[in-house]
């Protein structure tokens, strides 16, 4: 099955959505304890307006700082990869948290480490100067995941979420972007 990596579109709320709630509902990897709704989704889309409002042209550089890229096969996405805000204060600017996730009946080897590959190349286009990943434990194959893009296990939070019924931990990593 072949699959093409693009630019997010706000029409891409309802397979994100699928995606991620997946992860919410089923697993601690997603720390949300209720799955997101459609409008709640197109809300959180609206951090990549400006993004939306150049029709996704990746070619030209307008101090755009928060990307979205999809995997999609046959109108299906199997992944999506974007970075956002690390956090809302103004001195956190050159800070952003990256976090991909890919459909869990996705059979495609491979899909996550290329949407991280389109991130980060787009990320070097930036002034951002550091990248977070906050991964919920246990999570080898995010960690090592993160790991192989440069990502370096920086803290261990223990006990610091709440899901099905018992604490859970969270490793946070940090990637140098310039």
């Amino acid at each position: 099955m072949n699959y093409r990596i693009r630019p997010g579109q706000r029409g891409d709320a309802e397979e994100i959505n699928r995606i991620v709630n997946w992860y919410i509902c089923n697993t601690h990897i997603s720390f949300d304890t209720i799955p997101w709704d459609l409008p709640t989704r197109q809300k959180w889309l609206l951090q990549f307006d400006s993004l939306f409002l150049r029709e996704n042209s990746a070619s030209e550089n307008t101090g755009q700082l928060h990307f979205l890229y999809v995997a999609e096969s046959a109108g299906r996405l199997l992944g999506y990869t974007c970075n956002t805000m690390f956090r809302p204060k103004a001195a956190y600017r050159h800070s952003t948290e990256c976090t991909v996730y890919v459909d869990h009946m996705n059979s495609i080897p491979g899909v996550g480490s290329a949407l991280y590959r389109q991130l980060f190349d787009r990320l070097s286009e930036t002034d951002l100067h550091r990248a977070y990943a906050v991964i919920s434990q246990p999570n080898d194959r995010s960690n090592k995941l993160h790991e192989r893009f440069g990502f370096v296990r920086q803290a261990d939070l223990t006990e610091c979420g709440y899901k099905f019924g018992r604490f859970m931990d969270i490793a946070v990593y940090q990637k140098a972007l310039d």
